[in-house]
Order: C-alpha cells, then sequence, then structure tokens
C-alpha cells in the first residue's frame, strides 16, 4: 500500500538533505561561473608563491585539474561511507562529514587571503571528500529514519536538494555578485554559513533506528522509531521487529558468482547498472561543470552564459519537480529523460 511521508519526516529529509546532498550539488557549479576570476588568483599566485610563471594554456590545464580533482576527493569519500556509517554512526558520521566540509570551505576561503594555491589545491581534495562522505550518509540516515513506503519519496527530496545547491551555486558565482578577483572568497563563506545552520539542527534528530537496533540499543530505538515514524509505543514495537529482521537478511551477504547463479538477482543487478550507466554518460556532469564556458564559446557574453546556465539549471528543478509528484511513472520518466538527452546532442 503507498504511504506518503508524514510532514515530520519531510522536514527531516529536507535538513539533513540540505546539510549533505545540497553542498555536493553546490560544489559541481561554483568554479564554472566565477572560472575567470579564479584563473587570475592563480595566475597572480603562482608567481608570488611558487615564483613560477605559467603560459595560458598551461594554466588552463592545471586549472582543469583542480576542479577534477574534487572527484577524486568525492570517490574516496564514497568509499568510506560505509566503514564512518558502522564506526561512529549515521549522525555522528554526518558531524564528521560536515566537520571536514567547513575546515575544507575555510581553507578555501584562507587560500585568497594567504594567498596560496597549493592550500586552494588541497582543500578541493577534501571538500569532495566531504561532499561524498556525506551525499552517502545522508541518504543512509534518511533510508533508516523512513517508513519502507515512502523511501521512494523520500530518496526524490535528496535529488532535489542536489539540484537546488547547483542552482544556488550557479547564482552565487555569477560574476555579478561573488564570481569576481575581489569576491570569489565569499563563495566559501556562504557555504560555510549554510553548513553551520545545518549543524544547529542537527542534534535535535535522534539516530537512526538501523544503528541503535544494529548497536543493540532497543530502547532507544524504539525511541527514535517514535520520532521518525510518529507512533505509539506499540506501533514502534512492530516496527522495531520488522527493522531485525531486515537486519537478518541483510547478514546473508552475496557475492558476485552469487548474483551471476541466482536469476532474481542478476536481473536487478543488471537493471541497477543499465540505470547508472545511462546517468553517468548522459552529460550532466559536464554540462554542470563546463556550461557557462561550452555557452561562452557560441558567442554570448559571460553574463548571457552565466544566466543561461542559472536556466539549464533551473530547468533541473523543474525536472525534479515533476519526478517527485510522477512517481508512478519513473520508468517513463527515465526513458523520457535519456531520449531527451540523444536529441540534445543533435
Amino acid at each position: 500500500m503507498r504511504r506518503a511521508p508524514s510532514l515530520r519526516m519531510i522536514l527531516v529529509a529536507f535538513a539533513v538533505s540540505l546539510g549533505g546532498p545540497f553542498h555536493f550539488g553546490y560544489q559541481l557549479l561554483i568554479t564554472n561561473p566565477a572560472q575567470s576570476a579564479f584563473i587570475r588568483f592563480f595566475n597572480e599566485t603562482f608567481d608570488s608563491e611558487l615564483h613560477i610563471t605559467v603560459s595560458g594554456s598551461t594554466l588552463d590545464k592545471i586549472w582543469s585539474f583542480i576542479v577534477a580533482v574534487l572527484f577524486l576527493g568525492a570517490l574516496a569519500g564514497s568509499f568510506s561511507i560505509r566503514p564512518v556509517a558502522d564506526k561512529i554512526g549515521r549522525k555522528r558520521g554526518l558531524y564528521l562529514s560536515l566537520g571536514i566540509g567547513v575546515l575544507s570551505a575555510t581553507a578555501s576561503a584562507c587560500s585568497k587571503v594567504i594567498p596560496s594555491v597549493l592550500l586552494y589545491s588541497c582543500s578541493r581534495i577534501t571538500v569532495g571528500y566531504s561532499a561524498g562522505l556525506s551525499l552517502g550518509l545522508s541518504a543512509l540516515f534518511l533510508s533508516e529514519s523512513s517508513l519502507k513506503e515512502c523511501r521512494g519519496s523520500i530518496g526524490m527530496i535528496i535529488g532535489m536538494c542536489v539540484q537546488l545547491g547547483i542552482l544556488m551555486g550557479s547564482i552565487l558565482a555569477m560574476p555579478q555578485i561573488f564570481g569576481t578577483v575581489r569576491l570569489w572568497y565569499m563563495i566559501y563563506v556562504a557555504e560555510i554559513l549554510m553548513m553551520l545552520t545545518f549543524l544547529i539542527f542537527l542534534p535535535f534528530l535522534p539516530e537512526t533506528p538501523g544503528y541503535l537496533v544494529q548497536k543493540g540499543t532497543l530502547e532507544a530505538a524504539k525511541k527514535s522509531l517514535m520520532f521518525y515514524f510518529n507512533c505509539n509505543d506499540e506501533a514502534a514495537e512492530v516496527h522495531l521487529i520488522h527493522i531485525k529482521e531486515e537486519q537478518k537478511l541483510l547478514e546473508n551477504s552475496h557475492t558476485m558468482v552469487d548474483v551471476m547463479k541466482d536469476a532474481s538477482l542478476r536481473r536487478k543487478t543488471f537493471v541497477g547498472i543499465v540505470v547508472m550507466l545511462a546517468m553517468s554518460f548522459s552529460g550532466s556532469t559536464v554540462i554542470n561543470a563546463y556550461a557557462v564556458e561550452l555557452l561562452r564559446s557560441t558567442g554570448l557574453t559571460t553574463f548571457q552564459a552565466s544566466l543561461a546556465n542559472v536556466g539549464i539549471v533551473a530547468v533541473g528543478m523543474v525536472g525534479c519537480y515533476f519526478l517527485l509528484i510522477l512517481q508512478k511513472h519513473k520508468i517513463q520518466l527515465l526513458l523520457l529523460s535519456k531520449l531527451e538527452n540523444i536529441l540534445s546532442n543533435y
């Protein structure tokens, strides 16, 4: 039976998503609209800090590499999700990822004041690590805190907040706002303030029921269930039994050989691989990272390209909204989005 998530769970989902997935989206785009400002900063700082003079083409290559190291950090963060979640818990894991994010964004902002190319470059890696870790932990936190029937809707909110972060980054990084040689550090100051705002709300959220059951603290797990599921003591007991049963099933891990032998597992794995490959090769990441430069190459001014970039991201937000309200038609929407990707490449 389909159930809509409660208002409390929706608010929790937005709060957690704005603390994690939002910043992943935010970091995806900020270097593109403000690219000219960053390159000028690098050009001046290479000479003063490292006493190196580099050509324009070499500087472009160095900058492209520094943009890309964010994803290396995010990859490392994604590998840390399970160890961190199991070792210190989902909630404390969010504290850790946000703490790293605040320190990394502070280092990025301070690299302007010092100034230091090396500090900024290192901060890009740790920012990526924090973003990748917080994205995964947020999804795990919300999955374990919501009813099974509502997890799809809650997952959509995560996607919406990623897109919202991209939209916010595309606006704040415009040359007309903070994307200038003098003010680009304010892009990171704004992000720090947003992360600290989330840290104010996080202490009021209990640890997830799934983790508490895993650790054997059943009374705390029951209280957590009563908070997130907005239910009474008896209903919490029933949910507690279901969580125990789920965790027993998860103890039976499957190897790749098991997956290939079992037709049901093989089918599910194949569907997941196809969907992820389609998303990975859709070009959306490239568009997010280089949209302004691509638009400028068509003859648009920097201001026009920045506005067009905001428009592209806004359309993505609308798409996320339609996906949220048309959940019964996921396959049709997925096929439609891939068809649009193919047509747009022509």
